[in-house]
This record gives structure tokens, C-alpha cells and sequence, in this order.
């Protein structure tokens, strides 16, 4: 897990987390979910992409993470009216993608 967020937001559940009891650590996204889908256990990840790749959730509704989401910019890329206008065009694309997953 990464930053304190997901630590917080499980003990706030009473999922208590403490690194003894994992077996692996990553700090990596990547490297957590291609260790889940290598079966090497029970890992967080986004519940789009478990289907995409036909995981299988566990304890459905036990325990939902929502984590903030923030899509920057250097502020030197403001400029470029080719980086703003993808810049918007991903952010809208993403707004839409996150409102299709929670329906």
C-alpha cells in the first residue's frame, strides 16, 4: 500500500493493517496487481480492472476504498493549447470512465 490513506481507511473499517501480515509488500501498483493475477493471494485493486482480467472478488461490499483521484499539470504546460486541450480530453474521458464503474 502506498501513502497513509489506505492504511487509515481500513483501520477506520476495523480492518487493522500491519506489514506482519503480508508476505509481500510492494510498493508498486503494477507490481501488486500482477501479483494478484498470478495468484500469488488476495490484493487490492480496481474493481474494472478484476473484471477485466475475470478475478474474483472477495468479501464484495466488506471493504470499499475511495481514494481521491487528481489529474495535474505543470504549470509551464498551461500554455501549449496542444497539451491543454489533451489534458481536457483525458480528464473528461476519465470523469466518464469513473462515472460508468460506480453505476
Amino acid at each position: 500500500m502506498c501513502g497513509s490513506c489506505p492504511r487509515k481507511a481500513t483501520n477506520d473499517l476495523g480492518f487493522p493493517v500491519q506489514r506482519e501480515l503480508f508476505a509481500l509488500r510492494c510498493d508498486s501498483d503494477l507490481g501488486q496487481y500482477a501479483a494478484i493475477r498470478a495468484g500469488f493471494g488476495i490484493g487490492i485493486c480496481q474493481v474494472a480492472l478484476g473484471k477485466r482480467d475475470r478475478l474474483r472478488e472477495v468479501l464484495p461490499g466488506a471493504l470499499d476504498l475511495e481514494l481521491g483521484m487528481w489529474v495535474v499539470m505543470h504549470e509551464d504546460q498551461k500554455s501549449s493549447r496542444r497539451v491543454r486541450l489533451m489534458f481536457e480530453h483525458l480528464s473528461h474521458e476519465l470523469a466518464l470512465h469513473v462515472a460508468r464503474e460506480s453505476d
